[in-house]
């Protein structure tokens, strides 16, 4: 529509009323784009504090509740020990910062830790330090799901 407002300015160009309408029309449309992409901005940056909120409460419930997490974070899976040249790891990140805290082995077939990628989960199990592989690893024996999948 913009470009046919243009369009029409050019073709009658000799014509000022017509000339300064279409170009206003123009650049009402530009403003009311950038209006747009403004709000669907705020819009997403809504979506991740409302999520941030629901995560902090979801690791504050789940300390509360006097379970014996070793650790709470986001599960993801991880580029490096991906099963290839390396063992198969899935990442534990911090919610908030995205730092890693620890690695997760992947190879007990009873805790379907696959279906929990992106998710908050709160971990029971033991934590040791891995010499070998120079990073945390927790072996878990049971995996709390604490909030849904944003």
């Amino acid at each position: 529509l913009r470009q046919l407002y243009l369009d029409l300015a050019e073709a009658h160009g000799d014509r000022q009323v017509v000339l300064r309408y279409a170009k206003a029309r123009a650049e009402q449309l530009d403003i009311w784009g950038e209006l747009q992409d403004r709000r669907s901005e705020m819009e997403k940056i809504r979506t991740r504090l409302r999520l941030t909120t629901e995560e902090a409460e979801a690791i504050h419930q789940a300390m509360a509740s006097g379970k014996d997490y070793v650790e709470v974070g986001r599960l993801s899976a991880s580029v490096i020990y991906d099963g290839k040249s390396l063992p198969r790891l899935f990442r534990l990140q911090h919610p908030g910062t995205g730092r890693t805290i620890a690695y997760l082995e992947a190879d007990q077939d009873e805790l379907e830790l696959g279906g929990m990628l992106g998710q908050l989960i709160g971990i029971i199990g033991t934590r040791q330090y891995d010499g070998g592989l120079r990073l945390t690893l927790i072996q878990p024996t049971r995996v709390d799901l604490l909030s849904p999948n944003p």
